[in-house]
């Protein structure tokens, strides 16, 4: 009877651990993970068709026409059925499984806002009163402009 019950307690723990918690992985890196693995992809594809030998070699247009067909092939592979796991190999770097909760998705979220170009600057202006040196910040918002 005890071993039944452990063996019970054994799946359910099992089964929490394994739980999907992929929906509080942030979007940016999925799509990082995502496209990550389709450059991978595509590098293994052009590789693998630089292997073929040719008598004559392709122009510049059938060259440009290959790589576009390879990155097609190269998505879809990433697509389908999971893709090769690569991108969950990722994820697991980028984002460490004892990442993926509810908090700390929630304070990525509220993090990812956009800044709003403002840097704030502190001078240090020093002046002397009685004999002793005070030193007084000023603190101000200058624009920052992105070219």
């Amino acid at each position: 009877m005890i071993e039944k019950v452990n063996s019970l307690a054994l799946r359910k723990i099992k089964s929490s651990n394994t739980k999907d918690n992929s929906k509080f992985i942030p979007d940016p890196y999925k799509k990082v993970a995502s496209s990550m693995e389709t450059q991978f992809l595509n590098f293994m594809i052009s590789k693998m068709k630089n292997t073929i030998n040719q008598n004559t070699p392709d122009s510049s247009a059938v060259e440009y026409y290959n790589g576009l067909i390879n990155k097609e092939r190269s998505n879809i592979m990433a697509k389908n059925n999971g893709g090769l796991g690569i991108q969950k190999l990722i994820l697991n770097q980028i984002y460490p499984p004892h990442l993926r909760n509810k908090a700390s998705y929630e304070y990525f979220m509220k993090n990812l806002q956009p800044n709003n170009n403002r840097q704030k600057i502190q001078k240090y202006v020093s002046s002397e009163e009685k004999g002793q040196k005070i030193i007084k910040a000023d603190i101000t918002q200058k624009e920052i402009k992105n070219e």
